[in-house]
């Protein structure tokens, strides 16, 4: 086996022991799914849905900051430089030059990836939103002054 498919081997053995989504998995669709392009149909409903969420919770913070251009701003821009980071993140972890590496796990390789990506914003987006008074080391969103 040459060094470029050991090297495939092991990022995918460290998927599937690392991943939330691998350890826990979607009862309804990964224990339905049939062949590999059902667990991949399954990896992207995942991703479907955790990028629904992640929306939510963006769209939520920029209403409550709408009311200031100033404000908005910085959580616009953010959001962006913060998709960029997801999909070079990802490029950079399954990158399309290694396709034929990974054969057909490739495309559930990269949903998994960008769900594991995008739960992390999930959770980061939730704590601007939830921040309480005295949670003094949590981040500010724009114009929050209230520690």
């Amino acid at each position: 086996m040459s060094q470029v498919n050991q090297a495939v081997m092991l990022v995918l053995l460290s998927l599937l022991v690392s991943c939330p989504l691998a350890a826990a998995p979607q009862k309804d669709c990964y224990d339905t799914a049939k062949s590999q392009g059902e667990l991949t149909e399954c990896s992207k409903a995942d991703f479907i849905k955790a990028d629904a969420q992640m929306n939510q919770a963006y769209e939520q913070l920029r209403r409550r900051y709408a009311s200031d251009q100033n404000e908005i701003k910085p959580i616009t821009s953010a959001q962006s430089a913060w998709l960029s980071f997801r999909d070079a993140q990802v490029e950079a972890s399954f990158p399309k030059s290694l396709v034929n590496q990974f054969g057909s796990v490739f495309d559930m390789c990269r949903y998994i990836e960008l769900t594991r990506l995008t739960k992390q914003r999930i959770e980061d987006l939730r704590r601007m939103l939830d921040r309480q008074e005295g949670d003094v080391c949590l981040p500010l969103a724009p114009g929050d002054a209230s520690r």
